[in-house]
C-alpha cells in the first residue's frame, strides 16, 4: 500500500494554486461526489459510502457541510474514476463567481483549485480510498492555511496565540493528525500542536494519512532539539520531531 501511495504522489498531475481558496473564518461548505462507475462498484466502492468518509473527514477538520439553500454556496467537488485496474482521483474547488463582460455582471460557479492524479488497484479499493484521503489530506493543509493566512492579514487586532516552544506537555495517546505538508516534514495534530520531523523519518511520514492515531512520546535518543517521537499506532512506525508550538 504504501508503494503505491508514493507512486500517486509523484506522478500525479497538481494544478493546485492557493489564490482562490480564501474564506472568511467558520465558513462551511457543502461538497458533491461524481456518480460512480461500474467498475468502482465492482471492488465494493459505493457513492453513499465515498460521501460518508468524506463527509466525516471535512468534519474532523473543522470544515462544516452547508447545504448551499441556506448558507455558503462554495462546494467541493470529487470524482472517482475507475476503469479496469486503473484510477483518476479529481479534487475541485468551486465558488461562486461575479465578472463583466462589457456592461454585463455575470455570475457563475467556477473551480479555483484543482489536484488530480492517477494510479492503480489491483481489484483493491482500500488503495483507492488512502489515495482519495491523501489528496483531501492536502486540500485541507491547502484550504485552512490559505484561509488563515488570508484573514490574518486583513485583521486588525490579532490574538497572541499561546504556546510554549521547548515543552510540549500533551505528551501520551488520543491524538491524530489533522494536517500534514505534502513531503511529510510538517506535521499538525488535532490539538493545533505543529511538529517539524527529522529528515532522515520524512520517507515514512510523507505516507501517513490524515486521521492516524498517534501517541507523542519523550525520545530516549534525542537529536539537538528533535527531542520527541511521534507514534503511529495505525502504521506502527515511530519518528523523531521537533515541537514547534501551537
Amino acid at each position: 500500500m504504501k508503494i503505491f501511495l508514493l507512486i500517486l504522489i509523484i506522478t500525479c498531475v497538481v494544478s493546485a494554486q492557493t489564490v482562490g481558496l480564501e474564506v472568511s473564518p467558520g465558513t462551511g461548505m457543502h461538497f458533491i461526489v461524481e456518480k460512480l462507475p461500474n467498475d468502482a462498484k465492482k471492488i465494493g466502492l459505493t457513492q453513499e459510502s465515498i460521501e460518508v468518509k468524506v463527509e466525516k473527514f471535512l468534519r474532523k477538520n473543522g470544515i462544516k457541510n452547508v447545504n448551499p439553500k441556506f448558507g455558503n454556496p462554495n462546494y467541493l467537488y470529487i470524482n472517482l474514476n475507475v476503469v479496469g485496474n486503473s484510477f483518476s482521483i479529481t479534487l475541485e474547488f468551486n465558488r461562486w463567481v461575479e465578472y463583466k463582460v462589457g456592461e454585463e455582471v455575470i455570475n457563475t460557479y467556477a473551480s479555483t483549485y484543482s489536484l488530480s492524479g492517477t494510479g492503480t488497484h489491483s481489484g483493491d479499493n482500500d488503495y483507492i480510498i488512502n489515495g482519495l484521503y491523501e489528496y483531501l489530506n492536502i486540500f485541507i493543509f491547502d484550504y485552512t492555511g490559505t484561509s488563515n493566512d488570508y484573514n490574518q492579514k486583513k485583521s486588525v487586532q490579532r490574538t497572541p496565540i499561546a504556546k510554549d516552544d521547548n515543552n510540549y506537555l500533551g505528551i501520551g495517546g488520543g491524538h491524530w493528525i489533522s494536517k500534514k505538508s505534502i513531503n511529510g516534514n510538517i506535521i499538525t495534530l488535532e490539538d493545533r500542536s505543529i511538529w517539524e520531523v527529522h529528515s532522515i523519518d520524512r520517507i515514512y511520514t510523507m505516507l501517513w494519512l490524515p486521521i492516524s492515531n498517534i501517541t507523542v512520546l519523550e525520545s530516549k535518543s534525542p537529536v539537538g532539539d528533535y527531542k520527541y517521537e511521534l507514534y503511529n499506532i495505525d502504521d506502527g512506525e515511530k519518528v523523531l520531531a521537533k515541537y514547534l508550538g501551537k
